[in-house]
């Protein structure tokens, strides 16, 4: 009969055994390095980079996002318009050369602006988007009202499905990727924007520390109550293409694309004028930014930028 310490000690192990296992395939994978003092792994499989499971469950809430803009001026959300509207058009120009429909639907979707401007091109739009103050937000600025959850869209087929800077959120992404199989039509298209977990600038940087430590502290786009998925591009298109997809199109851009990351774009809202930017910001966060474009050809762009049709 087992002593009861070492029971307990079987019972933890036991219970531990999927830690380090993938949340896209489920393989094993193994540490590269920490991040904010986690263990940041990588799949031996499909290449995911991934926080531990217990660690990925414990992402913040996100719904105090935007709380400071539920009062702001018109002007503002103009200029936010403003701001974005040549991208967003640029994009949705794209949509609308892969997809004959014209009914979108964006996940994770702010403020709302991507749909607005949609709206105004002659798309059916819909959002989910889990901060209250966006929902109220987009109801009073654009009158456009999100639905709460992917069930109540469960009798549509949508043409189009965005999710821009939403799915290295997303602990545990396989249901998610299900339901988006299952609402898009037929060849339906769908859209995915992701930071590179190591850009050229991360790059140089790790490897650099892995020169003098076997479990180096990453830079990159992963960390604890944040981002607790990473990605490649090859890794993208290794979760996503066992759901149903074909991949159309994979690719990294960095910020100067015109498209997709405009100069000084903060990532969310709007871009920022040189002048009203703090110098250490702009050599510290935005200047490793723009040296990441000379690693676009070869998938170390700042972000990764992915088209997926349904089979």
């Amino acid at each position: 009969m087992q002593k009861p310490e070492l029971k307990n000690v079987f019972t933890t192990l036991k219970n531990n055994s999927h830690e380090d296992n993938c949340p896209s395939c489920g393989e094993k994978g193994f540490v590269i390095g920490t991040s904010f003092s986690e263990d940041v792994l990588r799949c031996m499989a499909c290449e995911l980079c991934f926080l531990r499971k217990s660690i990925r469950s414990n992402t913040d809430n996100d719904n105090h996002w935007y709380e400071e803009l539920i009062d702001c001026d018109q002007s503002l959300v103009d200029r936010f318009v403003t701001d974005m509207e040549k991208p967003y058009v640029a994009q949705l120009n794209i949509l609308e050369r892969l997809s004959p429909g014209r009914e979108l639907l964006d996940i994770g979707c702010g403020l709302g602006i991507f749909l607005s401007i949609a709206k105004e091109k002659q798309w059916k739009v819909h959002g989910i988007e889990s901060s209250e103050h966006a929902v109220q937000f987009a109801k009073k600025h654009f009158n456009i009202k999100y639905k709460q959850n992917l069930e109540e869209l469960s009798q549509l087929g949508i043409d189009v499905i965005r999710l821009s800077h939403v799915l290295e959120h997303i602990p545990e992404p396989k249901d998610i990727l299900t339901n988006i199989h299952r609402l898009l039509k037929s060849q339906g298209i769908l859209v995915i924007i992701v930071p590179n977990r190591e850009p050229l600038s991360a790059t140089v940087v790790n490897w650099i520390r892995r020169i003098f430590s076997q479990k180096p502290k990453l830079t990159g786009a992963i960390y604890p109550d944040m981002h607790v998925l990473g990605f490649s591009p090859s890794s993208l298109s290794n979760l996503i293409t066992p759901f149903g997809f074909d991949s159309i199109k994979i690719s990294t851009i960095s910020m100067g694309n015109p498209i997709y990351f405009p100069m000084f774009y903060d990532g969310l809202l709007s871009r920022k004028s040189i002048r009203n930017i703090p110098i250490k910001t702009l050599f510290m966060y935005y200047l490793p930014m723009f040296f990441d474009n000379l690693g676009n050809r070869f998938g170390k762009g700042q972000w990764i930028v992915g088209y997926f049709r349904k089979k």
